[in-house]
């Protein structure tokens, strides 16, 4: 039995790839007002998607997120906003964390 062949299922896809289509699904969704624009990094009167302990205000690019969360931690704030009562202030913190010890 050490021969064994494995035939995954055409519908299962990497986690990468539903991640990919979830930012894609947020994307098409409304913006939450006329001021902010999901592939901007600061969202006026929402959340800065700088790293944690950064003050919003240090709008320096390597305060700003990874690059392999940032995409991700937009759609998630978005898409938190748009369907739960959640502040968008405690959505970030846990994606902030993410990334710190990601």
């Amino acid at each position: 039995m050490d021969n064994l062949i494995y035939f995954p299922s055409d519908k299962i896809q990497s986690p990468y790839f539903e991640i990919k289509r979830f930012i894609d699904f947020v994307k098409q969704l409304s913006e939450l007002n006329e001021d902010i624009r999901f592939d901007e990094n600061y969202w006026k009167g929402e959340v800065n998607f700088v790293k944690s302990g950064v003050p919003s205000q240090d709008r320096r690019p390597e305060n700003l997120l990874d690059h392999s969360i940032l995409e991700f931690a937009k759609a998630y704030v978005k898409y938190q906003r748009i369907n739960s009562k959640l502040k968008t202030q405690d959505t970030i913190l846990g994606i902030r964390v993410l990334e710190k010890y990601a």
